[in-house]
């Protein structure tokens, strides 16, 4: 997707969180610069032998782990263990597809995109903590997947634009699923209401 989707997702974001977001959202400028920063960075990378490392990534990833930071110890263990999880399968699918790539009947990054997306909300209620566990779970699991190919002396583009393509969608899908969630509790608490309402009216 050469970071189209990335940059769509950025912008959009970045619009949002300025304009149209209400309360708090709108006076996080700490998400608002992380974001604008990655934008900016996106193309910046340094070369590792025959690898290029992108740094689009790095403000993100930064801004996610002090929002882990502040939380208490508990939350942190916990998000800890998520993490790995969520790095683990991230890594294990971009091995997968690199080694057998012709089981994969759809683009990987949408097989990672639905795949990472059906696992978060297992891992997470809050629509915040879901977001987080994606950007470092899986900004560590492109790091990982970077060490084992450098270990074995194969060529790497680690964070660039398809894996920034891959991340927004990951987010996207599971802003669309949070976005299903809300409506289908909205519309069982109101049928909920409408039953009782015509209980108490017989």
């Amino acid at each position: 997707m050469d970071g189209y989707m990335f940059y769509l997702a950025a912008w959009c974001s970045l619009i949002y969180l300025a304009f149209l977001a209400s309360g708090r959202l709108r006076s996080m400028r700490g998400l608002r610069a992380s974001i604008l920063l990655a934008i900016i960075a996106s193309p910046l990378h340094f070369q590792v032998g025959e690898s290029l490392v992108y740094i689009g990534w790095i403000s993100i990833y930064f801004y996610s782990i002090i929002h882990i930071i502040q939380a208490n110890w508990k939350q942190k263990a916990y998000f800890s263990v998520c993490g790995i999880i969520v790095s683990m399968l991230y890594s294990s699918i971009r091995l997968f597809e690199l080694f057998d790539p012709i089981v994969f009947i759809i683009k990987k990054e949408w097989f990672i995109a639905i795949v990472i997306s059906l696992l978060v909300p297992i891992l997470y209620r809050p629509f915040k903590w879901r977001l987080l566990v994606i950007m470092v779970g899986i900004i560590q699991g492109e790091l990982l997947y970077a060490l084992v190919l450098a270990k074995n002396s194969m060529p790497f583009d680690a964070g660039g634009y398809a894996f920034m393509d891959t991340l927004s969608l990951v987010a996207a899908v599971a802003f669309i699923w949070n976005a299903i969630e809300k409506c289908a509790a909205w519309l069982g608490s109101s049928i909920n209401s409408m039953e009782r309402g015509r209980k108490s009216s017989q």
